[in-house]
């Protein structure tokens, strides 16, 4: 799991340099934008 949080932060462009908290909503919330941003059907997500 803690791979996927890398990537996902990674792609999102997050900046975490003012050590920034990410939390289990943030990371649902950018795998969501990620997959409208592929086209990806709302009722698949």
């Amino acid at each position: 799991m803690t791979q996927l949080k890398k990537i996902l932060i990674k792609e999102s462009g997050i900046d975490l340099t003012d050590d920034q908290k990410i939390v289990n909503h943030s990371y649902r919330r950018i795998a969501i934008q990620m997959l409208k941003d592929e086209d990806i059907p709302e009722d698949e997500i």
